[in-house]
């Protein structure tokens, strides 16, 4: 444990020069600040709470509590009294906080950008566009993906060597990918039946136009409920369906009494649309500490010779995180109300277009991926649609929500189990 007092903490380096604008994030910036702020001032006061604690909790909470209570009390023996404790304390929480404020200055100058050349536009209706990743390949089975209203594609084709998309194509699929963009004016007065009748019902009727084929369809996370949604309303133009991240029983969530609140749709009617710093806190409230972590850690190796590829692919994934989209009134009131409110999905009463969307009654092949170490669609929200769908083929890769697309083994965890299970179906 550090004991260097809070007046000989090391200043917090200046981050390098740089003339153009700095970047927004990590968004709330104000929301995580503070975040920091408590997490990193408040280690002598947890310390006697920790202490307190009856450990009448949980049972891996209480043996971490334990563990924790045994920690303190050895190192309040080895300091010898409670002051120096408490000073070791402060001093390891201005250390934290010097980290974090590091990671963020440096993110947000840091040179690092996504240069990967944009896929051809093939089909576009208002901002939604369709982009084809192999354009010349005119036999090759296409893929329909569908991502998350609320984020940009840029996930699944991040960087040069770390694209899902072109690795798809690389072996010898057609991936065309919805790229929403941001809603135009019609577009943020949409509903999800509005999305589907649109834009997405138009999109698959074009793929199979200049394909010939009828494609594999994939959503991911909230993707893959309008890719469900689609297979059912499309029928026989789908030939097989794949699911990444989707959630079903919103009750597993983590936040149902937060977005049952109706203030929150109130809000969001009168802007008539959901701003993405309100989409990014209500992620963060479900890992508070999560953003302070991880940019403390960024932080805390920059002085250090790491893998460039980390601190790299670091910048890329918040650009990511950070560069999100507004939802539409409607359909954000749709998704706090229906799903998360009142679980629709779940209990089968979710539909789209007059029709209930109903997974059994799915008849095409179905493969469904849920990372094991997913923080933003837990496990325990997306079984249930796994379990719902007959014969699905389950992935279920070491990874996370993110790291499915973003992480170094992404390639062999998932990337190629879910091309062999393509392959299966020919």
């Amino acid at each position: 444990m550090q004991t260097r007092s809070a007046t000989q903490q090391a200043p917090i380096p200046l981050p390098p020069h740089h003339s153009g604008p700095r970047r927004l994030g990590p968004r709330p910036l104000p929301l995580h600040l503070m975040t920091a702020l408590y997490a990193s001032l408040s280690l002598p006061t947890a310390w006697r709470s920790l202490n307190d604690a009856s450990g009448n909790w949980n049972p891996p909470a209480s043996a971490n509590l334990q563990k924790l209570q045994k920690l303190l009390a050895d190192a309040e023996r080895e300091t010898g009294d409670t002051a120096a404790l408490d000073s070791a304390l402060r001093a390891e929480g201005l250390r934290h906080a010097h980290h974090f404020l590091t990671g963020v200055a440096h993110y947000q100058t840091s040179t690092v950008k996504r240069d990967l050349p944009d896929a051809p536009v093939v089909w576009q209706a208002g901002n939604t566009k369709l982009r084809d990743y192999a354009p010349g390949n005119k036999t090759a089975r296409p893929v329909l993906v569908i991502p998350s209203l609320i984020n940009r594609y840029h996930i699944l084709d991040l960087d040069h060597g770390q694209s899902f998309l072109r690795f798809l194509a690389a072996q010898g699929l057609r991936p065309m990918l919805v790229d929403w963009d941001s809603p135009d004016e019609a577009e943020i007065r949409f509903t999800l039946d509005a999305y589907m009748a649109h834009r997405l019902l138009p999109a698959l009727t074009h793929v199979i136009e200049v394909s010939g084929q009828t494609p594999h369809v994939m959503g991911y996370c909230m993707g893959g409920l309008l890719a469900l949604a689609l297979a059912q309303l499309g029928g026989d133009a789908v030939q097989s369906l794949s699911l990444l991240a989707t959630p079903w029983d919103f009750n597993q969530t983590g936040l149902t009494d937060i977005l049952r609140n109706g203030s929150l749709t109130s809000i969001i009617n009168d802007a008539g649309y959901m701003p993405v710093d309100m989409i990014q806190s209500l992620f963060a409230l479900q890992q508070p500490l999560q953003v302070f972590k991880k940019f403390r850690d960024f932080g805390a190796r920059i002085a250090k010779p790491v893998d460039g590829y980390d601190n790299r692919r670091f910048v890329l994934v918040e650009d990511w995180l950070n560069d999100g989209v507004p939802l539409a009134a409607p359909v954000a009131t749709q998704c706090l109300t229906d799903w998360y409110g009142r679980n629709t999905t779940k209990r089968g009463t979710w539909s789209v277009g007059g029709h209930v969307i109903n997974p059994t009654a799915v008849k095409i092949p179905v493969c469904v991926i849920i990372p094991q170490q997913d923080r933003v669609v837990a496990p325990a929200a997306a079984l249930p649609l796994a379990h719902a769908i007959p014969a699905a083929h389950l992935l279920q890769p070491d990874t996370g929500h993110i790291g499915m697309m973003a992480s170094k083994r992404a390639e062999s965890i998932l990337w190629r189990p879910f091309l062999s299970w393509i392959a299966s179906l020919a």
